[in-house]
């Protein structure tokens, strides 16, 4: 019986060590599921490492007690061969300068420049600024656009285009050729006239700027130039520079001095009035009629005086085209009244059989003008 009780006691204290034991300790707060911890293969990629947060700069958590480490610059480690890195390579870029943009061939212009005789220098301006240089016969791939060019040869003329006057579109070919002139050439005045009476102002421009004044004033040459000074000014009126026209016959006044030519007065008052200077302009013909007709040879004095006539009314019609609002009837009227004066003095004039050749050309051509004019007139 004593036995039977002592087994009892110890399987009573036994359990209750096993109790305090398991409630001491509970499976939950270890950590460990009790399943087997997967260990990586060396071909795969290491889990990465929690961070442990810092307290401050230079100090970790170690077991829960702060250290302090020094600090340093990170240094990143190369990637293991068995590892490979999952940044790119970067490719360098050569070094050297890149050169310019690449320009589309289809947006280009082909032009070629040649000169006669070849040898030339060249320059090819846009917009004020030198786009290409070089030797004629010459071959260019430049940008589309409006072009200036001036050809230059020792013992010839310059040969220079007006502002656009050479224009090129994206893609295409052209050719521009020049024909340069021998310096001191005589026929250079009977090239510009020619020119001049086939219409081919700039041509004439061109060569009539290059014709120097003779030293004799009281020449034949002389004379040819004072008409090729003339030309010059008619051609700038034609292509639309009235400015250019009343600088070249302003100067040949001012170089005629004492001698005053009545067709340079004329002329320079018609640029005037082109010039919207009408002032001046009705001046330069109230000239002509008063002090300078005495010094007009007889037999083409009523001419000139039927064309001062057409200057003042021809004047009146560019005052009036140039007016923005309708013109008033009594403008109208005295406008009118001008072209009938001219008219009837020029009709009264070309009776004289005794007129010039080319004063009698040029009051034909001047009636013809002036009927036109009057008719364009509006009704009063």
């Amino acid at each position: 019986m004593t036995r039977l009780l002592r087994s009892a006691v110890a399987c009573l204290v036994i359990v209750a060590f096993s109790a305090c034991k398991d409630k001491s300790s509970p499976a939950a707060d270890d950590g460990f599921s009790g399943a087997p911890i997967p260990v990586p293969s060396a071909d795969e990629p290491l889990p990465p490492t929690p961070p442990q947060p810092a307290e401050g700069p230079g100090e970790v958590v170690v077991n829960g007690a702060k250290k302090a480490v020094p600090t340093r610059q990170r240094e990143t480690p190369a990637p293991s061969a068995t590892r490979p890195s999952s940044i790119a390579p970067t490719v360098a870029r050569p070094a050297g300068p890149l050169g310019p943009e690449p320009t589309l061939v289809a947006s280009m212009a082909e032009v070629e420049v040649r000169s006669n005789p070849s040898g030339a220098t060249f320059i090819l301006l846009q917009g004020g600024k030198l786009v290409q240089r070089g030797e004629t016969p010459a071959t260019l791939t430049v940008p589309p656009g409006a072009y200036v060019w001036v050809v230059s040869k020792v013992g010839f003329l310059t040969d220079s285009s007006a502002a656009g006057g050479l224009r090129l579109l994206g893609g295409s070919n052209a050719s521009l050729s020049v024909s340069l002139t021998k310096t001191g050439d005589p026929a250079i005045g009977e090239k510009a006239e020619a020119a001049f009476l086939n219409g081919d102002c700039e041509e004439a421009v061109r060569l009539f700027r290059t014709l120097q004044r003779p030293a004799e004033r009281d020449s034949r040459l002389n004379e040819r130039w004072v008409q090729s000074r003339i030309q010059l000014a008619k051609c700038y009126t034609r292509l639309r520079d009235a400015s250019g026209a009343v600088e070249v016959l302003r100067a040949l006044r001012q170089d005629e001095a004492g001698r005053e030519n009545w067709v340079v007065v004329y002329e320079l008052g018609l640029a005037q009035c082109a010039n919207n200077a009408f002032r001046p302009g009705q001046q330069s013909f109230a000239e002509l009629n008063g002090q300078i007709i005495n010094r007009v040879a007889r037999e083409n004095r009523a001419a000139v005086r039927a064309l001062a006539y057409f200057g003042k009314a021809y004047c009146g019609y560019q005052d009036m085209d140039s007016r923005t609002g309708s013109p008033s009837k009594d403008f109208l009227l005295a406008l009118a009244d001008d072209f009938e004066t001219f008219l009837n003095s020029a009709e009264r004039a070309q009776t004289d059989g005794s007129m010039s050749a080319s004063v009698k050309a040029l009051l034909a051509t001047t009636v013809t003008e002036g009927e036109g004019l009057r008719r364009k007139l509006p009704s009063p």
